[in-house]
């Protein structure tokens, strides 16, 4: 009955107020003030662009018409992003993943404003919205087809002011994504007095969009005795006597506290045979230690498999970070690399916490503003028993 009433283990780590435990939803919104020193600190990736001077001018314009401006926004989050099923026997009609809204100014026909999305850390860019209108134009961009199932995907923003008018431009941008995350790994209130502690660090996790997988690729990959295939496995090797070889590196820079990597292999003939050697190079691939073998467990039935491999507790520099993989007996679907890169914080931030839930028909909330450096940070929350949990909000203030 698991799927109708939900786990029956109270006190169990899969339980929770409501069923189903077993996974949960997230929202990730981000409503910049585009004007402020904030955003532009956070948003480094800009050319040509310039706060908006006046009540009657976009918050974006640009500083030298006749020159396209561009502005890019990075989405990065440890959840993966899920969007809203609607007909279940359909699977391209999911929405709401990841919603791009806000106001583009065009006064005249000379003028433009664009959207892209890339979901390979810009290596490439899909154009997903053109204006077609003059005036301040609303917009609003579903982006779930390009990022549902990824852990994140940057969104670029052009504008031309061929005319010199400074009138061109961007304003009143949000972001709305959503993620799928477990409920078991958030904090929850239980009944009668309790403590939260809260404890930060100047890191980020950034999933760099390090994956091989159809129509993808890995940043400064490279092959040997490997060919790309329309039928899985889609990348073998193309001599099976010997093993085929992917090398790549994680497409960011610092210092990178976790690596995470997780590939998806299929063998080529019934359920075993097919095996990986994991290799890490520190020195940008002048030399290399083995850091795991894998092959299927012998009772694994399927002929694909995910393997998965967990480096912690030291830094390793991203820059000259090279991961290399050998497949035997079947090929790749799928490679994604993932890190926690240490990161100092492009403008001081800090959290205001918000635990809402409900005591029968009363909902209640209760917010806390931690100091700049909430380490160590404590407070308290008191709730009445039969409580049901709804949500805890996290955000960002910048100062």
């Amino acid at each position: 009955d698991y799927w109708q009433v939900g786990p029956v283990r109270k006190g169990s780590l899969a339980w929770c107020d409501r069923p189903p435990a077993s996974y949960g939803n997230g929202l990730i919104e981000d409503a910049p003030d585009l004007r402020s020193s904030a955003f532009a600190r956070e948003n480094p990736d800009h050319t040509n662009i310039a706060a908006g001077q006046g009540r009657n001018t976009p918050d974006l314009v640009s500083r030298q018409p006749g020159e396209t401006a561009s502005l890019v926004v990075k989405v990065t989050t440890p959840w993966i992003i899920a969007g809203l099923q609607n007909d279940l026997t359909t699977f391209d009609d999911n929405t709401d993943a990841a919603v791009v809204s806000g106001l583009f100014w065009r006064p005249d026909s000379a003028g433009a404003n664009r959207i892209f999305v890339s979901r390979d850390a810009g290596r490439t860019w899909i154009k997903v919205w053109e204006n077609r209108y003059l005036g301040a134009v609303p917009f609003r961009v579903d982006l779930t087809r390009w990022t549902e199932g990824e852990y994140g995907y940057w969104v670029k923003f052009e504008w031309l002011d061929n005319k010199g008018s400074g009138k061109t431009g961007l304003e009143k941008l949000r972001l709305r994504t959503w993620v799928e995350l477990s409920p078991m790994a958030l904090p929850r209130l239980a009944a009668g007095s309790n403590t939260f502690r809260l404890d930060t660090a100047p890191l980020r996790a950034v999933y760099n969009q390090s994956r091989w997988d159809r129509a993808q690729s890995l940043p400064a990959q490279k092959l040997d005795n490997m060919t790309a295939q329309e039928q899985a496995p889609y990348l073998r090797p193309t001599d099976s006597n010997r093993p085929g070889v992917l090398t790549f590196s994680l497409g960011t820079n610092g210092a990178i506290r976790e690596l995470r990597l997780s590939l998806l292999a299929r063998a080529a003939r019934g359920s075993q045979g097919v095996s990986a050697l994991l290799s890490l190079s520190e020195d940008a691939g002048a030399n290399w230690r083995e850091l795991a073998r894998f092959s299927p467990d012998p009772e694994h039935t399927t002929n694909h498999m995910w393997f998965n491999h967990v480096l912690t507790g030291r830094a390793i520099d991203a820059s000259r970070c090279r991961l290399k993989i050998e497949i035997s007996g079947g090929g790749l679907e799928q490679v994604i690399a993932n890190s926690l890169v240490a990161a100092e914080p492009a403008a001081p931030t800090r959290l205001r916490l918000t635990h809402v839930w409900h005591e029968g028909d009363r909902e209640r909330t209760l917010t806390q503003l931690t100091p700049a450096a909430p380490t160590g940070y404590t407070y308290e929350v008191t709730a009445a028993a039969g409580l049901i949990n709804d949500e805890v909000r996290i955000e960002g203030v910048a100062q």
